[in-house]
Order: structure tokens, then sequence, then C-alpha cells
């Protein structure tokens, strides 16, 4: 589900000419705009003839965590695209009769109290041969207009995520190497026969989409300002179903990544904001062309959550990539449980990685990168990760607790 608003949902390259155009098809299709990424980089806060920031509303601050769930989705028909037919999941071109190229997971499963648990996670089985699982995944940098003032996320924003150690490497605790990738085998460190075995699930190199704008109808958002800092607070459903042709455009293999800045999503938007806090999701959507993964995140300015929530900068996407990674379709159900850093989400069921330790994070050249609990947390069993934690940055010594209703 969502962690800080999770909802149940190493270099750059830019697309080529063919995929692009596709993508403006898709995005007209959709009733989205698209600009050039120098637009992007150039807009500004308040657009010409718009109100200024400092006629926005101001918003309350600190803002708190939530969460919100986005279920995977089933679509009938094909995917739109210039040509009107179905991409394949090896490139823009019907798809053939072997069918969509699946991303590449491994399932297992663990028993707890006499029911069996089954489980899918992104990559090789950990337990086989030494293996590498590239994963393929692009960006779309999505600019947000309300209120007569648009949201930029910049050259410059992509650029900070790209050079980040969610796509380079960082030395994490446990080892060295991108952040989920470190995550994944120090979650497995056994099967990895202490860490010696060359398994790895990384993220390739993540080709940027051209930016697209979303006005924001009335009634789904408004944009205000904390501490100055320009702030969107959007409906999350709205968001969501707006963004899934893009998502649908994508191959099955490749995980789509949407990136805001300093959106705040709501479930649902409301006048008083009350349900507004919501950072980012992941989920899944199925149509005829296989089964797209998905992440939606904000790039957050530490003015809206605190700094010290480490709801900031790539906080919310590090929570969304490692999240993805051990449910990438939203079916892996765990015994019910319940956090004592979130008692904000209630009792869930659901092997969300994240959601159990949203607030514990460390930070590597001034960015955020969120703590993960480990399968044994939620299988309730002795721990086999590295130094036989629970979760990564050791935030909790034991299981998890269960409900108490």
């Amino acid at each position: 589900m969502t962690t800080w608003g999770n909802q149940r949902a190493r270099g750059t390259h830019t697309a080529g000419a063919g995929a692009a155009a596709a993508m403006l098809a898709i995005l007209a299709s959709a009733g989205l705009a698209a600009v050039g990424p120098s637009a992007s980089a150039s807009a500004s806060a308040a657009g010409t003839g718009s109100p200024t920031t400092s006629s926005l509303r101001r918003l309350a601050t600190p803002l708190t965590p939530r969460g919100h769930e986005v279920p995977a989705k089933v679509v009938r028909g094909a995917v739109p695209t210039a040509a009107g037919k179905g991409y394949s999941t090896l490139g823009a071109s019907p798809v053939g009769k072997a069918g969509p190229v699946a991303l590449p997971t491994f399932s297992n499963t663990f028993t707890w109290n006499g029911d069996l648990y089954p489980y899918r996670m992104v990559g090789r089985s950990p337990a086989g041969s030494a293996h590498t699982t590239a994963v393929a995944n692009t960006i779309v940098p999505i600019a947000v207009k309300a209120s007569g003032v648009t949201i930029p996320t910049t050259a410059s924003t992509v650029r900070a995520v790209t050079s980040s150690g969610l796509f380079t490497s960082r030395t994490f605790p446990g080892g060295t190497g991108q952040y989920g990738d470190v995550f994944m085998r120090t979650q497995f460190w056994s099967e990895l026969n202490g860490g010696t075995k060359n398994w790895h699930v990384v993220m390739a190199a993540p080709t940027v989409k051209p930016t697209i704008t979303l006005t924001v109808p009335s009634g789904k958002g408004t944009i205000g300002t904390i501490g100055g800092v320009p702030v969107a607070m959007v409906d999350a459903d709205w968001l969501d179903t707006t963004l899934l042709p893009v998502v649908r455009a994508a191959k099955a293999n490749v995980l789509t990544q949407l990136l805001t800045t300093n959106v705040v999503a709501c479930a649902p938007y409301t006048v008083d904001l009350s349900a507004c806090g919501i950072g980012g999701f992941h989920s899944a959507v199925t149509d005829p062309n296989g089964t797209h993964t998905y992440t939606y995140q904000s790039f957050l300015n530490p003015a809206l959550f605190g700094s010290a929530s480490g709801f900031t900068d790539i906080g919310p996407m590090s929570h969304e990539l490692a999240e993805w990674l051990t449910d990438p379709y939203l079916d892996n159900r765990v015994p019910e449980w319940i956090s004592p850093l979130a008692p904000q989400y209630g009792c869930m069921e659901d092997l969300e990685s994240g959601d159990p330790v949203v607030g514990k994070f460390i930070r590597i050249n001034t960015l955020a990168y969120q703590d993960e609990a480990y399968l044994a947390w939620f299988a309730r069993s002795a721990s086999t990760s590295w130094q036989n934690r629970y979760t990564w940055f050791d935030s909790f010594a034991s299981v998890s607790p269960p409900c108490i209703l």
C-alpha cells in the first residue's frame, strides 16, 4: 500500500523519437499536455498573468504523512498508440503470439500459525545461482497546474534523482551499491551465503520521458504555500486515474516512475485538506498487453513535512521503490500487523516494507533514504537477514506485533 502516503499503487538517457511520438499520441488521447525538457526546466511557480505565490492560501505546517491504498486494476481494451496498435513488451510493435514479457520475479512461501503465505518479489530467487537482474525503467517528470499556478519538475530535480543512490552506487548499511539492491541483498543475507553470492537486483539506467503537464480540475485540488513554498494538494484517485494512460504505454517488464515536485495527494481532496499527506504510492494495471507496474512519488521540499520526518526530497521515492521490489503486484498478504511507529495506518495485512518504519531514515549527501522492514518482520520468524535484523536500519528488535481488536 503506501507509506508516506504509499497508495494501494547510473546515468540516464532520453527517449528516442519514435517513443516520444507514441507518448504524445497517448497523452493527447488522455487529455494531457506534454512539454519539452527545456520548458520544464525554465517553468516558474507562477505563470504569466496568473496569481503570484504571495496571493495563494497559506497551508498549515508541518503536514503529517498519511496512507492510502491504490488497488491493482484490470483494464479491458488495447493501449492507444500512434499506430493504433498495442505495444509489445520488447518494443513499439504489435504484441506477438508469445504474449507480453513479464517483469522478472521470483516466488516463495512462508508459514505462520498453520497458514501458508505465498509472495512474489522482483528479481531471480536468491536461493538459486548467482545472477544480476537489471530492471528497465522510465522516469516521467510531471508539472502540476492548479489555481493559475504551475509547479514544475525541473531538469535539476530529475538530475538529483537519477544521480542519487537509487540509481548509482552508494555505501549503505550492509553493503555498497544501489539502494534497492543493497536492501534486497541484506534482506536475503543467509540465502546469499553471508552476502558472498554475486546476486543482485539493480535498476538499469532510467529513460527520462518528456515532461507532461496535469491541469487539476476544480474540486480535485488546489495550490497553496507552506513556508513560502508552493505546494499542490491533489486528489489521489484523480491523480492515479489520470496518469494510467502513461503507465499503460510502457512495456510490462518496465517500471514506470511518475515524478512530481511538492505535490501532496489527498484521499479524498476536500477544501479543509483533512485527508492530505500522501507523498507516493505504487500499484499495477493489467490490460491485454500485460501487467504494468508503476510508482508515483513527489520530490518534496523540507518545509512541507519537516526535515526530521525524512519525508523530503527522494525519501518518498526510496520508500516506493523498495515496496515495489518486495510487492510489485500488490498481492503479497502477510499476518495482520500494526506498527508502533505508524499507528495512523491501522491494522494491515500487506507486505509493504516501508509502511511500518515511516520516519526512520538516513541521509547520504543531504538526500533521505528510508528504512525498510525485512520479510522476517512480517513472517514473524527468526531473522536470517544481515546482522539478524528485522529492519534494514535496525528500527525494530523483533517481529511484527499483531493487531489488537
